[in-house]
Parts: structure tokens; sequence; C-alpha cells
């Protein structure tokens, strides 16, 4: 397969692919999630389930159509990330603790915020792996997750829970 070349660059097509179907995804399920009636019954659900069940919502299927949502996008995601790297079960674990890396470096419950996380994360890791500290990557990237949960504790665009 041939690369893509753009501004010097070359990128491989398949993940050019799998961020044109991520970023796609991202905005169908924002939009689902912020605009349609059985979105905003899942955040509903979400916030408060007492409160849900108390004004008639059906919260078992709730959860339901949310975890099924959840798979196809996992789903989703492990076809897109098998178009350009190697598929093996030990790399879910690091995968996975990346994945939550991203989302609280975005701020919980941020779509943007889970993006724009990415983006940063992804940008920083690859930083990382070029320049001198090549061998200590993770160790550079996880004192970096540090250093700015030390100053913004909620992330980019979450907000901080006090407990009032």
């Amino acid at each position: 397969r041939k690369p893509i070349f753009w501004g010097g660059f070359s990128l491989h097509r398949g993940l050019c692919i799998s961020v044109i179907i991520s970023v796609l995804f991202l905005a169908v399920t924002s939009l689902f999630l912020n605009r349609s009636h059985l979105g905003k019954s899942i955040r509903a659900c979400a916030d408060n389930r007492y409160g849900a069940k108390i004004i008639g919502l059906n919260v078992r299927l709730l959860y339901a159509v949310a975890v099924a949502i959840a798979t196809l996008l996992a789903g989703l995601a492990g076809t897109t990330l098998i178009s350009f790297s190697v598929a093996a079960p030990w790399r879910a674990f690091g995968l996975t603790v990346f994945a939550f890396l991203v989302i609280v470096l975005g701020g919980m419950g941020s779509y943007f915020g889970a993006f724009l996380g990415g983006l940063i994360f992804g940008l920083f890791y690859s930083w990382a792996q070029v320049s001198i500290f090549s061998t200590y990557t993770e160790a550079v990237v996880y004192g970096f997750m540090f250093i700015f949960l030390l100053f913004r504790p909620a992330g980019l665009f979450g907000k901080l829970d006090t407990g009032r």
C-alpha cells in the first residue's frame, strides 16, 4: 500500500482512514447522546439512576442500550486499530491504560475533551519516542500525566466535583 504524502510527512493510509472513521463516530455519538430522546435518557440514567426511575424511565433497558452502544464502539475501535497495527492479546492492557489516561487528560464526561486529550497524548507520546527519552517513553508520559494532574486534577474540560 502506498502511504499518503502530506506536507513533507508520509502517513499510513490505514491510520488516516481510522482517524476519519473515529472523528465521524465521535460526532455521531455526541449528537446521539445530546440531541436524541434516547441519548438524553441514557445520560439521565448515568447522572441519577433513582431520579430517572422516578420519572418513569426504564433504567434496565437504558443500561442495556448503553452497553450495546459501548460494545459497538469498542468493536469499531478494534477494527480501526487492526487496519494499521498488529493484533495481539498482550497489547490490550497497555491500550486500556492509554485510553484511561486520555479520558482523564481530556476530562471525565467531555467528548471533545477525550478527543483533544487523545491528540495531545498521541503527539506527546510520539515526541517522547523520537526524542532523547526513547528508552523511557512510558515513564516520561506517566510523569507528564502526573505533573499535569497536579495542576488540572479535573482534566482539560472536566469539572472538579467538590462534593457539595
